[in-house]
């Protein structure tokens, strides 16, 4: 197993939940409810990213019906999720970056993200 993979998946969740502390610092509403569901949402992707690892391994010795590489496709959808609620808090904590090129290919507007 490639150690790299979860490390990067987790170095994306990490700067996520950084970013939406930072966010809710900013605006003076942090919430511990609002964490524990962000947390939560942390703790599927880490079970979904398992269970893609945990399938390629049956996939050696099972027939499971299919032979998709899931790892990569499990991490590049948590990552790519990752991204866009990044750049979300981002864009409340530093509204000026709405407008920039970057922050439109995303159609960022600062929505109402819960991590």
């Amino acid at each position: 197993m490639d150690y790299h993979i979860p490390l990067i998946v987790c170095a994306f969740m990490a700067l996520d939940v950084v970013s939406g502390l930072v966010k809710g610092w900013s605006q003076k509403a942090l919430s511990s409810t609002k964490l524990r569901k962000g947390l939560g949402n942390k703790m599927g992707f880490i079970i979904m990213l398992v269970l893609a690892y945990a399938c390629e391994y049956a996939m050696g010795y099972l027939d499971l019906g299919f032979t998709v590489p899931l790892v990569p496709a499990v991490s590049v959808y948590i990552c790519l999720t990752e991204v866009v609620s990044i750049c979300e808090n981002v864009a409340i904590i530093n509204p000026d970056l709405q407008q920039s090129a970057l922050f439109q290919l995303f159609e960022v507007g600062g929505g109402d993200d819960e991590d």
